[in-house]
């Protein structure tokens, strides 16, 4: 997490791109309730790739409410 002006939340996470069948998913919610998971609303940034790892930054509005947010880590089929 980084800090930000108060109207955003960021979450910084390294991807790593030799792992095809992996799958990253960014969510955020209003709660902790499992069913109000969503990534709508996420908007996701690239950055440099070093030694396989590509850095990334997730970020999502807040307003006066609570919220989080939650990196998902999938493995697909091969």
């Amino acid at each position: 997490m980084q800090p930000s002006d108060g109207t955003i939340l960021v979450l910084t996470y390294d991807e790593d791109t030799t792992l095809n069948d992996i799958e990253y998913i960014v969510e955020t919610s209003p709660s902790l309730n499992p069913a109000s998971w969503t990534s709508v609303g996420v908007t996701i940034n690239s950055g440099t790739i070093t030694d396989g790892l590509e850095a990334k930054t997730a970020s999502v509005e807040i307003s006066d409410q609570a919220r989080f947010i939650r990196i998902r880590i999938n493995r697909t089929a091969p």
